[in-house]
């Protein structure tokens, strides 16, 4: 009543309950979600949850009519990046409208299984293309990419980089809850930032400028090989 917006994020697993989505409708929030895989028995694996991958597609099915917008992440692992193509079809098929690529962040259990959980941005890039390739023809249908410098990803799409100014621009703070039991306000662009390196030969790039780089874990396992810089 306000006139606050809601955003939610969400496995969405309860609005797999029709009437726990019949109740967000008062309040039109964007939502936010994630796939991992088309194949269930894929995505229940990622989740460590049996039964979870229809849950989510029944929760975004009850959803899509209820709220604003509803964004489907696809977070990029070894279980699934040969699956890009078919998983975006998929979504598709549901009635999504914005598809989010997102190069899985390593941290939490992803740092402690690195080895086993995170691909290579190389092992990535042939599928990410015959996805994107495919999302060229399709009206009406945002995509975003998160977690990719600027030289890993197709030039026609770099403006539709989730992190860089656009997002940096914003003052945006969050409560941080501190080891001595005191919040502190940090701001969560610095922080995923300071966590980010460089090749020394990205100051040659075009993109020096607004690209974040790679996450330091990722460079200690795989080097900064495959960082390239670009002249266009």
């Amino acid at each position: 009543r306000l006139g606050y917006k809601i955003q939610l994020q969400t496995n969405a697993r309860l609005l797999a309950k029709k009437e726990f989505s019949r109740r967000l409708a008062a309040y039109h929030p964007v939502i936010y979600t994630h796939l991992q895989d088309y194949k269930a028995r894929a995505h229940d694996v990622t989740t460590n949850t049996p039964g979870s991958f229809w849950e989510t597609v029944t929760g975004i099915r009850h959803a899509i009519p209820v709220c604003r917008n509803l964004y489907v992440k696809i977070m990029i692992t070894k279980a699934n990046y040969r699956h890009l193509p078919e998983t975006a079809k998929f979504l598709r098929r549901l009635g999504v409208k914005g598809i989010w690529f997102v190069f899985l962040t390593p941290h939490g259990f992803a740092r402690i299984y690195f080895d086993k959980v995170v691909p290579t941005y190389t092992q990535v890039s042939r599928y990410l293309k015959k996805a994107l390739q495919w999302a060229r023809k399709e009206k009406d249908l945002e995509i975003m990419l998160e977690g990719f410098p600027y030289c890993r990803v197709p030039s026609r799409w770099r403006n539709n980089m989730l992190e860089g100014p656009r997002i940096s621009e914003r003052k945006q703070l969050c409560l941080h809850p501190a080891e001595r039991g005191r919040d502190f306000k940090i701001s969560p662009v610095h922080e995923r930032i300071r966590d980010k390196t460089k090749d020394a030969r990205c100051r040659t790039c075009v993109y020096d400028k607004i690209c974040e780089g790679i996450y330091k874990t990722y460079a200690r396992h795989y080097g900064l090989d495959e960082l390239k810089p670009l002249k266009k």
